[in-house]
């Protein structure tokens, strides 16, 4: 079995040489509502990030991740010898030997410890650093490549657990309709006995207990909420198969499907041989798209 759909959760990582460099590439993701990228990159190498966003914005849509650079064997820098200034500080000492007759000398590891004259070349080397943005595209396409395999195996259980419940909230509801359609004349039949214990022995008018049964009959017809619930649930069949994309739409559906349960249970009838079975298919119900609307955050 396989799947479209992507979990916002995963992790991974490749590494890639080039000469005498070594780059690490981590991607971390966790569930988030929109698209939340944080790049962490070495001192010196903010000109990494815009290509390193394009190629994650081009794979993720969704969901918090941290990406994580890591740069090994770069070459040391070149210190560079300041030597007018060293000129200086050995001009200035020996004017003070022979001013005050002082007989120690400077030596040479005491002269490269004085201030600024060891001067190492601040950042990255631009060819150091064009090298490198070499090297991220293919090690990052790799970690991405790892990283959505990671993302798709985990959907592909929540797509499992998924379908489960929809199939359980489709048989269910196909019971319930069967039901309710049924219904109609319980409800009038029961209106007649509770009206009929109420007035004893007094005369009721055929007409108007027609009409207050056909009004009790509306006011309980579920059909409208029942061809809404068939409808959402062929919606969300659909977007799981498309795959791309599906979360919000997925939550939405949800949040549709929460609505008309609600309103169904609020219209169900009470009273009749089969209110018991029919309020808890629908209680199974509405269960069951709670579930889905909770399994759904992970989707991308």
């Amino acid at each position: 079995m396989t799947t479209r759909l992507r979990s916002m959760t995963g992790f991974a990582e490749a590494t890639g040489q080039a000469d005498r460099l070594e780059l690490r590439v981590t991607l971390r993701a966790v569930n988030h509502r929109f698209f939340d990228l944080h790049v962490h990159l070495p001192e010196g190498l903010e000109a990494l990030e815009a290509p390193a966003r394009r190629l994650v914005r081009q794979q993720v849509r969704r969901g918090h991740v941290d990406l994580y650079l890591h740069v090994e064997g770069v070459e040391p820098a070149v210190p560079r010898i300041n030597r007018r200034l060293a000129e200086l500080y050995l001009t200035a000492a020996a004017e003070l030997q022979r001013q005050f007759g002082l007989g120690e000398r400077l030596d040479t590891l005491t002269a490269l410890r004085l201030p600024g004259v060891i001067q190492l070349p601040a950042g990255w080397a631009p060819e150091t650093v064009e090298r490198l943005g070499v090297l991220l595209e293919r090690v990052l396409r790799e970690a991405l490549e790892r990283f959505d395999m990671m993302r798709r195996t985990e959907a592909l259980e929540l797509e499992k657990e998924i379908m489960a419940a929809v199939e359980r909230t489709a048989a269910a509801l196909q019971e319930l309709e069967t039901l309710t359609a049924q219904a109609g004349p319980a409800v009038a039949q029961r209106l007649r006995e509770r009206l009929a214990e109420l007035t004893g022995e007094l005369a009721l008018d055929p007409a108007r207990l027609a009409q207050e049964a056909a009004l009790l009959v509306v006011r309980s017809d579920t059909r409208e909420e029942l061809s809404r619930l068939r409808s959402h649930l062929a919606q969300f069949r659909a977007i799981v198969r498309e795959g791309v994309e599906a979360g919000r739409r997925l939550d939405f559906l949800c949040q549709e499907m929460q609505r008309e349960i609600n309103t169904l249970l609020a219209k169900l009838p009470g009273m009749i041989p089969a209110s018991e079975r029919m309020h808890e298919l629908a209680l199974a119900i509405r269960h069951d798209v709670e579930r889905l609307r909770e399994q759904v955050q992970n989707i991308e």
